[in-house]
């Protein structure tokens, strides 16, 4: 039965549990500890500035996080930009 569970693998399961290569950004500042990393329950902890293998999924949240990051940052930069233009009214 065990073997027919094997057999049966749907490939997109296989496809994100595939590992790949990752290197986290390491520097002596803000980014020095180790990346932990959570998906639906599961934790990741992955050391900086060392390539390590990690399922596709978990590279796939990493990078999905990084690019919420930066609309974030792109948001906030212009909602001050915004600011700073009706700042003048203001006082």
């Amino acid at each position: 039965m065990a073997d027919n569970k094997k057999e049966n693998k749907n490939p997109l399961d296989e496809y994100m549990n595939e590992r790949v290569p990752f290197m986290a950004f390491k520097d002596n500042d803000k980014y020095k500890d180790d990346l932990i990393v959570i998906v639906n329950g599961k934790t990741w902890q992955i050391q900086r500035g060392v390539t390590v293998m990690i399922p596709r999924f978990v590279y796939l949240a990493i990078e999905q996080a990084e690019r919420q990051r930066a609309a974030a940052a792109m948001h906030s930069q212009e909602l001050e930009n915004q600011y700073r233009k009706r700042e003048n009214r203001l006082i």
